[in-house]
């Protein structure tokens, strides 16, 4: 999106979208045996940070998509950056104090900070959605709507199990309901719509990029099944052409699937 829509304010705020919330996604605020300790203070550093600003982000977004639609916005999301960065600068620096020193008092302090992260994170949520419904119902053109549609679902699905049935029950102080982990694959969901909403009625106008790249993701998927297909089957039925010709076996294959490339490549085009 970034190459193929240089300087589109909401193409990049969307990139940061999701950068943001995959890194929340993939790190923790855990312990990491990695044996460099910096290494294992900046993951928490980028975890903590990301999840802050992530939710930030995605507000940002809510009032550029498909539009800018606030006068005077730059002053406005000057200071929101300015008072968020750093809020994540005092949220860093006292985490890292509470792992370093294990005072009571420092992590008090991170707890209630970070509670107040997984506040911010709910009430922008929330109302990020509501702003694009708001928008949803002032639009008349058909084609638009459904634009905003597939944004709105592709969030509630990928982001609403998670903040529903774990995160406000632990805001309430309930038990959750479903573990994090699990619900965390919904978020697969955002992505997912968010390409529907591009190949299907050309959000950002880069549904040629986004079909090539489905494209040669299949492509990509569909060729490694059928290299390991084949290698496990004659490994079963010619366990001993396989440790004596492995290599040969392995090299015919390679080229048996550049060969079929191009045939597959034309037939999922058809498609």
């Amino acid at each position: 999106m970034i190459s193929k829509k240089y300087g589109e304010r909401s193409v990049t705020v969307l990139f940061w979208v999701l950068m943001l919330f995959s890194i929340t996604t993939m790190t923790s605020p855990g312990k990491y045996f990695l044996g460099t300790d910096w290494i294992a203070y900046l993951i928490r550093a980028f975890h903590v940070s990301s999840y802050f600003l992530g939710a930030v982000t995605f507000v940002h977004f809510t009032f550029i998509f498909p539009r800018i639609r606030i006068k005077s916005f730059n002053p406005f999301n000057k200071i929101l950056y300015s008072v968020s960065f750093l809020f994540c600068a005092i949220l860093i620096f006292v985490q890292l104090k509470s792992i370093s020193n294990n005072a009571s008092g420092w992590v008090f302090t991170m707890e209630k900070l970070w509670e107040i992260t997984e506040v911010i994170l709910l009430i922008s949520m929330i109302s990020g959605a509501v702003n694009l419904y708001l928008y949803y119902r002032k639009i008349i053109d058909r084609t638009e709507r459904k634009k905003i549609e597939w944004i709105f679902w592709g969030i509630a699905a990928g982001a609403c199990p998670f903040l529903l049935l774990w995160l406000l029950p632990r805001l309430l102080g309930i038990k959750e309901f479903i573990p994090e982990e699990f619900l965390l694959v919904f978020l697969v969901l955002v992505p997912a719509f968010f390409a529907m909403a591009v190949v299907r009625y050309h959000v950002f106008e880069i549904d040629v990029f986004v079909k090539k790249s489905i494209l040669y993701s299949s492509l990509t998927f569909i060729t490694i099944i059928l290299y390991f297909g084949i290698v496990t089957v004659i490994t079963f039925f010619a366990n001993e052409l396989m440790k004596k010709y492995g290599n040969l076996v392995s090299i015919f294959l390679i080229l048996l699937i550049a060969v079929i490339f191009n045939p597959l490549q034309i037939r999922l085009k058809f498609y």
